[in-house]
């Protein structure tokens, strides 16, 4: 081996050492994976966020529905509606209505036909806004229940905080976005 081989051997640059590659590669494959970690939160958030807001949805047109329904029957203090939990399968149920023709409660169809005329705020939601599919998924869903009214909040990654108000005597739904 020659001299001017030797010094070459010695004076190879730093880019040119297994490790300084292995390094660099290893920064590479770190600095792709919290992009991508990055991007996935906010696809997850927004997948959150859709699924709040389409459940919301539903409960407003369901409500709305019912009050239809209500006027058609002719104004009673409880309606009888198939309910559809898949779209093959059915059951009665049994909505007892306010006397401005707004749901207050949902029970299954009974055999005495007795249905509680008080506010019951979970169960409305559970009929009207969910689906199979959103109870086997989990969204955080706050239920809250006043006296003539209930609120369902759910809170959003960027920082929002939104609600879902259902005024059961008058039949107000009103959404309201706050800024935590």
């Amino acid at each position: 081996m020659s001299s001017f081989q030797v010094r070459e051997k010695k004076e190879q640059s730093l880019t040119e050492q297994w490790f300084f590659r292995f390094l660099m590669g290893l920064i590479v494959i770190i600095c792709l994976f919290f992009v991508a970690n990055h991007y996935l939160n906010n696809i997850y958030d927004e997948v959150e966020e859709y699924r709040a807001s389409l459940m919301s949805d539903r409960f407003v047109k369901s409500v709305g529905h019912i009050h239809q329904q209500w006027n058609m029957l002719g104004k009673t203090k409880v309606i009888k509606l198939d309910y559809y939990e898949t779209s093959t399968t059915t059951k009665k149920i049994v909505v007892s209505m306010s006397k401005k023709g707004w749901p207050l409660n949902v029970e299954v169809d009974l055999a005495n036909e007795i249905v509680s005329s008080e506010l019951d705020c979970a169960t409305l939601w559970t009929f009207f806004a969910e689906s199979e599919e959103d109870r086997s998924e989990t969204t955080d869903i706050i239920i809250a229940q006043e006296e003539n009214a209930c609120r369902f909040s759910w809170a959003l990654k960027n920082l929002k905080h939104k609600t879902l108000r259902y005024d059961a005597v008058i039949g107000k739904i009103s959404l309201e976005t706050e800024l935590i």
